[in-house]
């Protein structure tokens, strides 16, 4: 979308500081869509842009958790969040099957590529910094405070490289981005710092450290344990439901380690699960895979104004930087990435053997985005900021996915909280 293409339009029965700002697709004769944003038409004359990221998930929607972060410094500050293009009620793409669960995971993925057609790779984190500038222009705003939480760091950082004049500052949350955007690099990075976390949130602990003086080997004899012979057997999940639990290699990277559901609350139990396993009480072990346990295939995504799972993939897989030539049928692309997978060194995945950190469920915006439609458009990945715009990065002790985003940036300050993921970081009041 070019500069200058939106018109700010108030809503007077919407929610206060509510406006919606009409952009026409590309200027062209593309039907015109709508940018739904908490804001005001540049009532003040300095404005925080914020996003958490996902992607897929609503930002107007998470208005409650903006101002908590941000209310003390609306006095000066306008507070703009908008919905990124098909997601929240922007656009919002709804591919049932994917999103209600109507059918397997694969098939549901590749129907909803179908469904998009051409317009599947034009939802990537450039497209969206067109975006944010055209409506940053539609109402008013010269300069803005960007604050960008986990994927929100890719949407930022998409936006530095091309209207880094605009920038008056950038707050980077436990950011993903560049380099991270190399699918196989950012797995590396995930395996090795989900391992770590395990031992250091042991180590941080006054009742786990005592017990679990070795807390990384103990671990390293889990995997190997569960790689040989996968413990199986019946547990209760969060929800009092008696289900079936199989804790192999993959389970145990991706339920209970990983915590991509975003709980993060086994992995601070996993070595005392481990223990007792060793001392014959499997029954600990498999409550953690219970309760950890989401599916894939089947599984009901809710409503797609919260979370779009037609919008997360579209964006993630024009991003991310995979191993397949895009204009080759899904067949060659798979055997494409089987085989770059198998190119890779045995211990690149360490503490984890390569099939369980290349799985559908680890490695999301890669073997699974195998499915979408070649892309219409020349890929454009974030490069390092030109213009050098204030920036406060807050990122864990182990979070090394962020490491190379905040090393982009000529002008930055670092902050390392005590917490190994997610975003956390407290704004000032400073002016």
């Amino acid at each position: 979308m070019r500069r200058g293409c939106c018109s700010c339009v108030y809503c007077p029965s919407e929610p206060p500081g509510l406006s919606i700002v009409s952009c026409p697709r590309n200027c062209s004769n593309e039907p015109d869509r709508w940018l739904i944003t908490f804001g005001r038409c540049g009532v003040k004359d300095k404005d925080i842009l914020g996003n958490f990221g996902g992607p897929g998930v609503t930002t107007t929607g998470l208005r409650d958790d903006f101002l908590s972060l941000f209310g003390a410094n609306l006095d000066v500050h306008d507070l703009l969040l908008i919905d990124d293009r098909g997601r929240g009620l922007s656009g919002t793409i709804v591919c049932p099957d994917l999103q209600y669960g109507y059918a397997a995971f694969d098939p549901s993925v590749a129907a909803c590529a179908a469904q998009l057609g051409n317009a599947d790779s034009r939802y990537g984190t450039g497209d969206i910094a067109e975006d944010v500038d055209a409506v940053r222009a539609a109402l008013g705003y010269d300069l803005v405070d960007y604050y960008g939480g986990s994927y929100g760091g890719a949407d930022v950082t998409a936006y530095a490289t091309r209207y880094g004049e605009h920038l008056r500052s950038v707050v980077l949350d436990a950011p993903f981005g560049t380099p991270a955007l190399n699918q196989f690099v950012f797995e590396q990075y995930r395996t090795a710092a989900d391992a770590l976390t395990t031992g250091l949130q042991c180590q941080r602990s006054p009742t786990c450290s005592p017990d679990h003086p070795f807390p990384q080997a103990e671990l390293d004899a889990l995997i190997q344990v569960v790689r040989l012979k996968p413990v199986t057997g019946t547990a209760y999940d969060a929800n009092g439901n008696l289900t079936n639990v199989q804790i192999d290699e993959n389970a145990l990277l991706n339920y209970l380690i990983d915590n991509p559901t975003g709980n993060f609350v086994s992995t601070g139990e996993v070595l005392a699960a481990a223990r007792s396993l060793w001392q014959g009480d499997s029954k600990p072990l498999l409550r953690l895979g219970a309760e950890g346990y989401f599916p894939l295939d089947y599984a009901n995504n809710g409503d797609p104004t919260v979370f779009s799972f037609g919008a997360e993939l579209p964006t993630a897989c024009v991003d991310v930087q995979n191993p397949w030539n895009w204009f080759d049928p899904v067949a060659e692309r798979s055997m494409e990435y089987a085989d770059a997978v198998s190119a890779l060194p045995f211990w690149y995945f360490a503490p984890f053997f390569k099939q369980a950190a290349t799985g559908p469920v680890f490695s999301f915006f890669g073997r699974d985005c195998r499915l979408s439609r070649p892309p219409i458009r020349t890929l454009r990945h974030a490069s390092p900021p030109t213009a050098r715009a204030a920036t406060l990065a807050r990122y864990g002790t182990n979070d090394v996915k962020s490491f190379g985003v905040i090393g982009m940036c000529p002008d930055v300050r670092g902050v390392q909280g005590d917490s190994d993921g997610g975003e956390g970081v407290g704004v000032s009041r400073e002016r």
